[in-house]
């Protein structure tokens, strides 16, 4: 189980989407509960009215499936799997600043375009 975070820069503001993760097997990782991505991004009805959280969601999971987030959820899994072997990960150690908690749970980041 871990955490991404993508994000990126548009003049003087800033956009991010961020969700949990679970690895449903060896190998493969899925949003572990695409109802509960977090954004600081407002979304805006038809009518101009801000959207519910329940109401973004779609437009979120739209926005995650169109990035790279679990090839690189991939890649921290990989950098990492050494000190994991070697019994790091049971004791609650850091693994080259990629545990987001001593729960044993992971973070990967992305930057760039939301779009």
């Amino acid at each position: 189980m871990g955490q991404t975070v993508w994000g990126g820069r548009a003049g003087d503001s800033a956009a991010g989407v961020s969700w949990d993760w679970i690895e449903v097997a060896e190998g493969i990782v899925a949003i572990a509960d695409p109802m509960m991505m977090i954004s600081n991004l407002r979304l805006l009805g038809p009518d101009g009215e801000v959207l519910t959280a329940h109401e973004v969601a779609p437009y979120l999971n739209e926005i995650a499936h169109r990035l790279p987030w679990q090839s690189e959820v991939h890649r921290a899994i990989d950098a990492n799997r050494p000190a994991i072997d070697d019994g790091q990960y049971a004791q609650g150690e850091a693994l080259r600043g990629n545990p987001a908690s001593r729960a044993g749970r992971w973070q990967s980041s992305g930057f760039g375009s939301l779009s």
